[in-house]
């Protein structure tokens, strides 16, 4: 079978053909197709590409960045607890400075209203003894004031009627001692005018401001009235014919009551 030709595809892969058995016919041919490595294999065989070498390249900087990455969340994560635990010890702090605020409010607070009472309670005792000891020292419906009792009419009259009602009374109209004022003003002063022993008379001298008692007064009116009145607490001249009320004075008793066995 000299002239039979036969056609057969062999794939190849470096192997040693196994051997021609013997006895074969010469004039045989065979014809194989051989396949020889793919281009990857080769390309793996002869070493990496362009490609895998930017990918271990940038394997290093990625685990890199993560690592920072880490760091920085492990920071802000240690910030963010040192930061609660300072609100924490300062939301304390400020508790603890209120309740002591409070504290001290509440003792100072208690020891006003102790002295309050320390003192209504000498004051009581104060005035008991007063008025059981000198309460007869001025006569009813009237007030001791600077050692003197003094009469605060309730009436109003001209300046002549209040000096002859204070007469009448064993007293006169008010005299001020220098600088012609009292000193302090009772506050019911300001609340009305009051006639006072001071006015203008004419003599050989001429005109001039003497008191009740015959003393002088260096005063200078404002309106040239000829009396003189406490208006709202000032001093002031005014007609002698208006009305006014009026305070008299005497002096106060010295003598304590005499207690009856």
């Amino acid at each position: 079978m000299a002239q039979e030709v036969i056609y057969a595809d062999l794939s190849l892969s470096w192997r040693t053909p196994p051997a021609q058995p013997k006895g074969s016919d010469d004039g045989e041919l065979t014809y194989e197709t051989i396949s020889g490595p793919s281009p990857q294999a080769e390309q793996s065989r002869s070493g990496p590409g362009p490609e895998g070498g930017v990918k271990r390249l940038l394997l290093p900087i990625a685990l890199g960045l993560v690592g920072i990455s880490l760091l920085l969340l492990a920071a802000v994560v240690g910030l963010g607890a040192k930061n609660w635990q300072l609100s924490r010890q300062l939301q304390e702090a400020s508790r603890a400075h209120e309740a002591q605020s409070l504290s001290l409010q509440a003792q100072l607070e208690a020891s006003r209203a102790e002295l309050e009472q320390q003192q209504q309670a000498r004051e009581v005792r104060l005035n008991a003894t007063w008025s059981t000891a000198w309460k007869d020292l001025c006569p009813k419906e009237w007030v001791l004031y600077q050692g003197r009792c003094l009469f605060f009419s309730r009436e109003k009259r001209k300046w002549e009627e209040s000096r002859n009602d204070c007469e009448s009374k064993a007293a006169r109209l008010l005299i001020l001692e220098p600088p012609t004022v009292l000193d302090p003003l009772p506050g019911f002063l300001y609340s009305s005018d009051y006639w006072i022993g001071l006015h203008m008379i004419q003599s050989q001298k001429g005109q001039s401001w003497v008191w009740v008692d015959g003393s002088s007064s260096s005063w200078t009116p404002v309106y040239y009235y000829n009396c003189a009145a406490l208006v709202k607490g000032r001093l002031e001249d005014k007609s002698c014919s208006s009305r006014s009320q009026y305070i008299c004075e005497k002096a106060a008793r010295t003598e304590r009551k005499k207690r009856r066995a």
